[in-house]
Order: structure tokens, then C-alpha cells, then sequence
């Protein structure tokens, strides 16, 4: 049992390091390009309502935010 408890703690330390690098990583970029944040934020308050999961899951729908998410 404390073998599994360990390998779970791994698991969530690891993710939560590499979901924040990620993250800093993605920010840092977009406050190097003014151009791209500006495009994204009006990508995002474009959209009428509040987006559900669904809709951030579909490319369609965001492609921008897509391609920032995706580094492309």
C-alpha cells in the first residue's frame, strides 16, 4: 500500500510541475508578443456566453487559443 501511495504522489508532484512550467512558459510568451495576446484576448471575448467545456475542447472553436495551447 505504500508503494501505490508513493507512485500517487509522484504522479500529482510531477504533473503539477510540469502543468506550471507549461503555464509560465505560455504566459512569458504571449508578454513578448503584445500582438498575439491582443489577438487571443479578442478571440476569447468574442465569444457570446460562457464557454463550456466542449467548446474550448473543439479546435473550431478557438483556433487560436488552440494554436497557443499547442505551441504552434
Amino acid at each position: 500500500m505504500a508503494q501505490i501511495y508513493d507512485h500517487i504522489v509522484t504522479f500529482i508532484v510531477a504533473g503539477h510541475e510540469t502543468t506550471a512550467g507549461a503555464t509560465s512558459f505560455s504566459l512569458w510568451s504571449l508578454a513578448q508578443h503584445q500582438d498575439i495576446q491582443n489577438k487571443l484576448r479578442d478571440e476569447l471575448l468574442s465569444f457570446q456566453g460562457e464557454p463550456t467545456y466542449d467548446d474550448f475542447a473543439n479546435p473550431d472553436t478557438f483556433p487560436l487559443l488552440d494554436a497557443v495551447c499547442k505551441e504552434k
